[in-house]
């Protein structure tokens, strides 16, 4: 099992992310898993961080799943700012 770090920032001023909001892992594996909460109110980037290399997808907080078929690939120790909406989730496999 591995580990993807999730922290959601309010937007981008003068290029460079601004204004945490909050931070969240989520405890990934061969299966699907998703964020336990949805992006806060602000937020527009959710950026990704892990050890390991993972697909990784954002949508609505309910339904959104991660497959190598729908997702974006993120190699293992890469950082990945990733656009987002208040109230999605953010969702990971381990590749």
């Amino acid at each position: 099992m591995a580990t993807l770090y999730v922290s959601y920032l309010s937007g981008v001023q003068f290029g460079v992310a601004k204004d945490p909001l909050a931070a969240v892992t989520v405890t990934t594996s061969g299966s699907t898993a998703k964020t336990a909460v949805a992006a806060p109110d602000g937020a527009a980037i959710a950026v990704v961080f892990s050890d390991a290399a993972h697909y990784v997808n954002t949508g609505p907080q309910a339904s959104v799943t991660a497959a190598a078929s729908n997702s974006m690939y993120v190699p293992a120790n890469t950082e990945r700012h990733i656009a987002i909406n208040p109230g999605d989730g953010v969702a990971a496999i381990t590749v």
